[in-house]
């Protein structure tokens, strides 16, 4: 016996020494020898387990594991250890009862409290990942794991300044914690306290001055904070410190765009698409430099790219892109957004079964309850349109509900909540979050007011989450989306029959407009037609620059011609962007017109010094095909007109429908053939240009707000009621 102990003895210190320098297989072997002399050997089985899980050999392990527990029903470690293989093998259920059980058994096991934690994170389950990691933190108050851990848990949900407060905690126990560092500074950028957050990296760095992600994320923080120089030379470092950084490329690449400098963004992306030719988000940034360059055949190259690779947001983009690349025959564009929308809800659509269930029956008693979902619940073109709706509303009869999907709030955010029963901000939401949020509201509609534009949670939108659902205001096109019911219209923009077979959604038509408009309450004073003084014609377009195509200039060029002194103003909605002026200017000059003739202004945040702006045009110029909306309304109540090509769908007949109701048909033209002719008869009747548009505009229907929301609630009623 005393033998056998000895051998023991031995041949476990050589296990465990040959363990430690790697050789797993020598020590299994003599780990083996040991239970051939003694079979409940419980230090040979523990550590045969364990070389057992790391090879991967999970049903050898598990055995070993449970005949440790039949040893020692107490032995917390053999339970947590299961726990960890069922975790490997992606049952986590399994591992959550294996990790319960070690802590029934020793309540003291700090290691199962974080597994727990560390599991329920990894299922989303945020609350119960809180509670056992606090149950841990009572067990050992001194373990910076654990404050770490519940950290994360706590940035993970959004709950940026309890993360800061356990990162400290764990920094304190451990000052060198250098993930600690770095984590606390991120939830300091989510504050927006980017000094502290810069000082925290930099103390990470210090610890680890070769990590490429700290200088990566200290990148992200300066150029967050606006310090784009500090940006640059940091992404610089994290591409030196690792060549094959592709996230720091993109990054680089999308910054160097925001700066105009388009050679070093579109050579960062290429390096990128070298490193990672799969990377969706690469080819999505490619096709976004490409817009800004007004190259729509290789921006959409890029976003079908991204498309194939699985981009949601490249969805979005490319159809919204497709607006702006001309004409296109509308049938293509319909089937294109009905294929692509189908790609947005593949992956969460399986996930449950989503079927409208009301709670309650709507009775004449009790009030329709009605639901706004938008990122533009703030100062933006769609609270032009959207603030007479909420406005007006009939309160007695309608529960207004508003889900907005903006990080941004300000005053109008603030109006908008005080005027709806409801404000819930869901941008921190998922999908599915957002979904279940929504459908707890047992709305009987919802009105989605984005379309493909930035900002939308057209994923959302899956049968069951309203009894009916609308799309209005914010996109030109269908959605493409068969689980939207309905696409508000009217019967201008959308012509009965001829219109309804290029949607996925039934068309609603609010006549005579679909929309109405509210001006802003302190407008400026309109002055003369600077024409009477200059005495030479100025035009204007202040549309998105995107909207502007080459065969469009074209046709100003023609204009210019026809009037051999007028001068054109141009004017982007979006920030300056010098190459965009530089095609444009090719673009006329290629026609004879020299630049001096032409005019730009960059992007004016002051509603009145752009609105004022218009004291310096005669004649606005609308934008073909994709034509204006809010840029009509704003013209027009500056007294100026505007003259518009209109086309055979939405798209191209919105300013046109706006000129029909003030029966200013005059300043509509069919075909482009008779464009210049049509305008130079009306520029020739000088009355055209006595600035009463807006005394026209005011005492029309498109801004009596309580009369469009009445004749809209009957629509509403009609349609969720029966």
């Amino acid at each position: 016996m005393d033998t056998d102990l000895q051998s023991i003895t031995e041949y476990f210190n050589s296990a465990i020494s040959c363990q430690k320098n790697g050789d797993l297989e020598t020590a299994g072997a003599l780990y083996r020898q040991i239970l051939v002399i003694e079979p409940n050997h419980s230090p040979s089985i523990s550590n045969l387990a364990s070389i057992f899980k790391h090879l991967g050999k999970y049903d050898l392990a598990i055995q070993l594991f449970r005949k440790l527990v039949h040893l020692d029903p107490k032995n917390s470690h053999a339970f947590n250890a299961m726990g960890g293989i069922y975790l490997e093998r992606g049952n986590e259920q399994r591992a959550i009862d294996h990790y319960r059980q070690a802590i029934r058994v020793d309540p003291s096991c700090v290691s199962a409290y974080v597994n727990l934690g560390l599991t329920f994170q990894k299922i989303d389950n945020s609350k119960m990942a809180k509670f056992y990691l606090r149950q841990g933190l009572k067990v050992s108050q001194n373990s910076s794991s654990l404050y770490f851990f519940l950290a994360n848990v706590y940035y993970q949900s959004y709950e940026f300044e309890s993360a800061v407060d356990h990162y400290h905690h764990a920094i304190r126990i451990e000052p060198n914690h250098f993930q600690a560092h770095s984590n606390l500074a991120l939830s300091l950028k989510a504050l927006k306290q980017y000094d502290l957050a810069i000082e925290s990296l930099k103390l990470a760095i210090e610890l680890a001055p070769n990590s490429a992600n700290a200088h990566f994320n200290l990148a992200n923080i300066y150029q967050e904070a606006g310090e784009v120089l500090n940006a640059i030379q940091y992404y610089n470092t994290s591409i030196q410190l690792k060549s094959d950084f592709s996230q720091a490329y993109v990054n680089l690449g999308s910054l160097l765009g925001d700066l105009q400098h388009y050679n070093g963004a579109l050579k960062c992306l290429k390096n990128a698409l070298l490193i990672a030719p799969e990377d969706e988000e690469i080819h999505f940034n490619l096709g976004n430099l490409f817009a800004e360059l007004l190259d729509c055949k290789k921006s959409n190259f890029f976003y079908q790219k991204a498309i194939q690779l699985g981009s949601y947001q490249a969805i979005n983009n490319y159809l919204t892109n497709l607006s702006y690349a001309g004409q296109i025959d509308p049938e293509w564009i319909y089937r294109t957004h009905k294929n692509e929308a189908k790609k947005m809800k593949m992956d969460w659509a399986a996930s449950e079964p989503l079927i409208y269930r009301a709670t309650s029956s709507c009775h004449s008693s009790e009030k329709i309850k009605i639901g706004y979902l938008s990122s533009d619940f703030r100062t933006h073109s769609v609270a032009y349109f959207f603030l007479p709706i909420i406005e007006n509303f009939d309160r007695n009869l309608f529960e207004v509900f508003c889900f907005s999907n903006s990080v941004v709030e300000d005053e109008t955010t603030e109006l908008i909540r005080s005027k709806s029963d409801h404000f819930f901000p869901i941008h921190q939401l998922s999908d599915a979050e957002a979904f279940s949020k929504i459908k707890r509201c047992n709305l009987h509609g919802l009105i989605e007011l984005n379309g493909h534009t930035i900002g939308n949670r057209l994923s959302v939108l899956h049968r069951g989450i309203a009894k009916k659902v609308f799309s209005w205001i914010g996109y030109p096109n269908t959605t493409g989306l068969d689980s939207i019911d309905y696409k508000i219209v009217d019967s201008y923009c959308d012509p009965p029959i001829v219109s309804d077979q290029f949607y996925v959604e039934k068309l609603l038509r609010l006549d005579p407009f679909f929309l109405v408009y509210k001006p802003p309450s302190n407008l400026p004073q309109i002055t003369p037609s600077p024409y009477f003084t200059n005495g030479y014609l100025t035009f204007g377009s202040f549309n998105n620059f995107k909207k502007i195509n080459r065969s469009l200039i074209y046709v100003w060029s023609s204009v210019l011609k026809s009037f051999p002194k007028s001068k054109m103003i141009l004017k982007n909605g979006n920030r300056p962007n010098w190459k965009q002026k530089k095609i444009f200017i090719e673009c006329f000059q290629s026609k004879g017109i020299d630049s001096s003739r032409i005019k730009f202004v960059d992007r004016i945040d002051d509603q009145n010094e752009h609105l004022e702006l218009y004291k310096r045009i005669d004649v606005s110029l609308d934008t073909y095909p994709y034509s204006g909306t809010t840029t009509t309304f704003e013209s027009l109540v500056m007294g100026v007109p505007v003259f518009t090509l209109t086309g055979k769908s939405h798209i191209s007949r919105v300013t046109g429908s706006i000129m029909k109701q003030l029966k200013l048909d005059k300043f509509i033209v069919h075909r482009p053939s008779n464009y210049v002719p049509k305008l130079k008869k009306i520029i020739q009747e000088k009355c055209n240009l006595d600035r009463s548009y807006r005394h026209k505009l005011l005492r029309s229907s498109l801004c009596d707000g309580p009369t469009f929301v009445k004749r809209f609630e009957e629509k509403l009623k009609h349609i969720v009621l029966r």
